[in-house]
């Protein structure tokens, strides 16, 4: 009996533990995006602030769409979720990056 509640005690804990590290790897993720905006913005006397600061709401729509999808995860098929999840967040960040290099030339 105890054995049994060790287990399922194990694999609740390690899939929340999966979880966690993904939600402190988007945090992470765009809170560097964040930080590349607020430095182009003070570095850089000829960027346009208006398209800055639409990156940045951008940004931040992504983030919390992203933690939203992750503290809400369909049942089924997982792995399926989370391989797109994975997907999308590498896009926006890939586009949001592109949007901010756009600025500097």
């Amino acid at each position: 009996m105890k054995r049994e509640i060790v287990r399922k005690t194990y694999k609740t804990t390690n899939l929340m533990a999966k979880r966690r590290e993904l939600k402190k790897e988007i945090h992470r993720i765009f809170d560097a995006i964040l930080w590349e905006c607020i430095l182009t913005s003070c570095i850089k006397a000829d960027v346009d602030k208006e398209k800055l600061a639409q990156i940045e709401v951008k940004t931040l729509e992504h983030y919390c769409d992203l933690l939203c999808r992750v503290s809400h995860t369909q049942p089924g098929e997982v792995k399926v979720f989370y391989k797109k999840l994975r997907a999308d967040m590498a896009k926006a960040t890939s586009e949001i990056f592109e949007e901010i290099s756009n600025l500097h030339s």
